[in-house]
């Protein structure tokens, strides 16, 4: 049984090479081997060794000082063609590569890489061609690969997305051998951020799509129905939908969202940035390169998109109780929700907001202020890491003096680092472990 595939980060072995096929990756002559650790010496064996067994010279870049140790190897094009065989991925693995990072695969190699616990990552030539930059100029960087949240973190803070396919990912996720899986009852993205609790909606006023391709038989397939886009920052947007009949969902709820073409089958896990007590329904998102953020940039009004699970990971502001938000990024998307859901519901518990934004332009940064001016209860802060750099411990200390006295409760939405280094400052201040919710997450 192969180990669960957990979140990593690693320095980068960089093979500039392009249309490596499996054989350059391990010749033939290797391929009566059994014992999958004996493959390590055999990877690119004749790329490393002369004929006598010693290393060429100059070394192949994974002999070279320092390589050892790292898990992920950028590569150039086309990577995987030529015959079927496991050996490659076993041989990857055995030196202790856990993804490969390319503009594209043979359908082959891709398939027995994620059987074998090898990530596979296809990026567009744009992107391919900054991570070599980026590793050519400091060959110590270091990637954190996040298969959960499908992106890669980069030293400079922003997010590289990847699509990966549905029921691999689950596999890879549970260490489950393929034959051993039960396909995710949801094609939108559920598995990514581990959602418990799916909402159950029934009665016959529900708008649903009849059939979607690439989908399941359990999948809801609410329609949802573009009306406008609303450009919240320059890098952030949101999608308003008119409201499919007989849609119910909490402040704070999650939701599966793909489009209808089958090469898109494998959509994307949200917030809900829309209050339950509006009459539409938004989802917030961070542009990006994937194929998936493109086709949300290019939705217009009319376009149909469906939900195919909603529910609850438990992220939910308790009524009437006073409550910390701390927001990093598009991580706002949930926090919104939920105070203008508590305005609706005339709950005026104390509600203070902390949005830690990369720049000055933070999304509803102006419609957070106005609710702030029109609510006592409502306290508004904005901190722009290029300006002001990280929360820090004292800064928190400033901008919530009784947070450890309280009894408010702490939620705290954002990438997995932010919301990690914020929960270790929240409860430095003696917040019981008890009163701080989390979700994290790479980026809408």
């Amino acid at each position: 049984m192969p180990e669960p595939y957990r979140g990593f980060a690693s320095k980068v072995v960089p093979l500039h090479a392009e249309n490596v096929d499996t054989d350059q990756v391990v010749p033939a002559r290797y391929l009566k081997i059994t014992d999958k650790a004996g493959l390590a010496d055999v990877l690119f064996r004749d790329w490393r060794f002369n004929e006598d067994g010693s290393l060429k010279d100059p070394p192949f870049v994974l002999d070279q000082p320092g390589m050892a140790g790292r898990n992920i190897l950028l590569v150039g094009d086309n990577f995987g063609t030529g015959s079927s065989r496991e050996h490659a991925p076993w041989a990857l693995a055995a030196w202790g590569i856990r993804a490969v990072i390319s503009t594209g695969y043979a359908d082959i190699f891709r398939n027995n890489a994620l059987k074998n616990g090898v990530l596979p990552i296809a990026v567009d030539p744009e992107t391919h061609a900054h991570l070599f930059a980026l590793i050519d100029d400091d060959p110590e960087s270091e990637l954190r690969i996040d298969l959960a949240e499908q992106g890669i973190l980069l030293p400079d803070g922003t997010t590289v997305e990847f699509d990966v396919d549905t029921f691999a990912k689950l596999m890879l996720l549970r260490g489950t051998d393929e034959g051993l899986g039960v396909r995710p009852a949801g094609t939108g993205g559920h598995p990514a951020r581990f959602r418990p609790f799916r909402r159950v909606t029934t009665g016959a006023q529900i708008d649903r799509y009849p059939a979607a391709v690439g989908g399941s038989p359990e999948d809801l397939n609410f329609v949802l129905r573009v009306l406008r886009r609303r450009a919240e920052s320059p890098d952030c947007v949101s999608l308003v939908f008119a409201r499919p009949r007989g849609l119910a969902y909490q402040a704070g709820d999650w939701v599966d969202v793909r489009f209808l073409p089958a090469e898109l089958a494998v959509g994307r896990t949200f917030s809900f940035s829309s209050a339950p007590t509006e009459p539409d329904v938004w989802i917030t998102y961070r542009r990006g390169l994937s194929p998936f953020k493109r086709a949300l940039d290019q939705a217009a009004p009319g376009d149909t998109l469906l939900i195919t699970q909603h529910g609850s990971n438990g992220f939910l502001r308790r009524p009437r109780t006073p409550a910390l938000l701390i927001a990093g990024g598009v991580g706002i998307a949930p926090f919104r929700s939920m105070i203008r859901d508590a305005v609706a519901r005339g709950d005026q518990a104390e509600i203070t907001l902390i949005h830690v934004n990369r720049t000055e332009d933070a999304p509803f940064r102006k419609e957070l202020a106005g609710l702030a001016a029109r609510q006592p209860w409502l306290k508004v802060h904005h901190l722009a890491t290029v300006d002001d750099g990280r929360l820090t411990l004292n800064r928190l200390r400033h901008l919530a003096p009784d947070i450890g006295e309280s009894r408010a409760c702490v939620y705290i939405a954002g990438p997995p680092a932010m919301v990690a280094s914020t929960e270790r400052v929240i409860k430095a201040l003696g917040v019981a472990s008890d009163r701080v919710l989390t979700d994290s997450f790479t980026g809408y």
